[in-house]
């Protein structure tokens, strides 16, 4: 796990004095399993129309918890006033029911409402997985983001945002907790940001070490991994720029890119093929 040490300057993050490594992903086993499924998690978030969030609810279960803390100085003051801040104890007790987000319905209407439009920066993402047990997998993305609201200027802030995701299927999750901080970021703060990610990509890798209950033979602690190169193009996108060059119904170009690993040469070829050998049935094109 990278620890993120903070010299606070006149409000400017100071990063000189510490080494900031990249993204500890354990393995790529659970390398490939957590990108996609934040690719197509972010995916969905950043959707132009924000209802387009209600394809979340699969991402959650009836059990799943979620809250917000949100810096004093953001400038969307609804997300202040969902903050989860336990400083002031009295005040939490009397208001954590309604802080804490419950059930993948209320999570997903909260997550749907309380934001508006973002526009994530997958090229800011850095994933470290913290621990391993069984079927759970804990790990925090720190990025940056801009809410998109009509009418009124763009707002940059990053984000912190710690997951205890369920392994349900052998290439599926499920989220059971969800704990999101944001907070405003300067034009300086933001540049600086940036900086430590192309720095952090660029360190030389940690000395491979096992954490948690993991007890896979290799371990990989590849610093030098951009997500944001591996988040951009998403599943839905790949999904629909194959419909778009084959003719295929997008649940059938989806299908064809989930067979072939998410690895679109390869999804393309095999389409090509399976035409040429006449296996392709015509219910999987569009009129």
């Amino acid at each position: 796990m990278v620890i993120f040490i903070l010299v606070m300057t006149a409000d400017i993050i100071n990063f000189r004095h510490f080494v900031i490594r990249g993204s500890f992903l354990v393995n790529d086993e659970l390398k490939d399993l957590l990108i996609r499924f934040f690719m197509e998690y972010y995916s969905c978030f950043d959707s132009t129309e924000t209802s387009q969030r209600e394809k979340l609810l699969h991402a959650y279960t009836k059990t799943s918890l979620f809250s917000l803390t949100a810096d004093q100085r953001t400038a969307l003051r609804n997300l202040y006033r969902d903050s989860h801040n336990i400083v002031r104890i009295s005040v939490w007790k009397s208001f954590r029911d309604r802080l804490v987000k419950r059930g993948h319905m209320n999570i997903v209407g909260h997550l749907s409402s309380a934001f508006p439009r973002t526009q994530h920066d997958p090229s800011s993402f850095l994933l470290d997985i913290f621990f391993v047990s069984g079927d759970l997998i804990g790990c925090c993305m720190n990025g940056s983001l801009k809410m998109i609201s009509e009418g009124e200027p763009d707002v940059f802030l990053l984000f912190t945002r710690s997951f205890i995701l369920r392994r349900v299927t052998a290439q599926g999750l499920c989220i059971e907790n969800d704990m999101l901080n944001v907070r405003n970021v300067s034009e300086e703060e933001l540049r600086s940001y940036t900086t430590t990610v192309q720095n952090a990509l660029n360190a030389p890798p940690q000395v491979n070490q096992q954490i948690g209950q993991i007890t896979a033979p290799s371990v990989s602690t590849d610093t030098s991994v951009n997500l944001g190169s591996q988040v951009a193009q998403s599943p839905v996108a790949m999904g629909e720029l194959l419909s778009r060059e084959t003719n295929l119904r997008l649940e059938w170009a989806m299908k064809c890119l989930e067979d072939n690993g998410w690895q679109y040469n390869d999804a393309k070829n095999a389409f090509l093929r399976l035409l040429e050998q006449g296996n392709v049935p015509p219910q999987a094109f569009r009129n």
